[in-house]
């Protein structure tokens, strides 16, 4: 096999973003976000603002990302709040790391 990300390593999940009040513990923000979960407990979520690898919190079918999870890797992008790549997460997650490299300069370049 290739060194390319294939299906039977990764899903696209619909999980919960969420934020909990400091006070009192208790959900103060939930939003739905697709990611990609790439096995166990792992996802990636790529937006306008971040790349960012998490453990997630939860179980199958109750999954969260956000504050109370762990953050593997955490790459800010920079690019205005909005920003739409033109590329879905499973488009970014096929691409090799160089060429999302290459893409993200480019990208970079065309919104100065």
């Amino acid at each position: 096999m290739n060194n390319q990300i294939s299906n039977h390593h990764w899903e696209v999940l619909t999980v919960d973003f969420v934020l909990y009040d400091p006070k009192t513990g208790d959900v103060d923000y939930r939003e739905p976000t697709e990611v990609l979960h790439l096995g166990a407990d792992i996802a990636l979520e790529v937006n306008e603002a971040y790349l960012t690898l998490y453990r997630m919190r939860g179980k199958d079918g109750e999954w969260e990302i956000g504050e109370k999870c762990e953050v593997l890797y955490d790459l800010p992008l920079e690019f205005p709040v909005g920003f739409n790549f033109g590329l879905t997460t499973v488009e970014i997650a096929k691409m090799s790391v160089l060429d999302f490299m290459l893409f993200l300069a480019q990208k970079k370049e065309e919104t100065l």
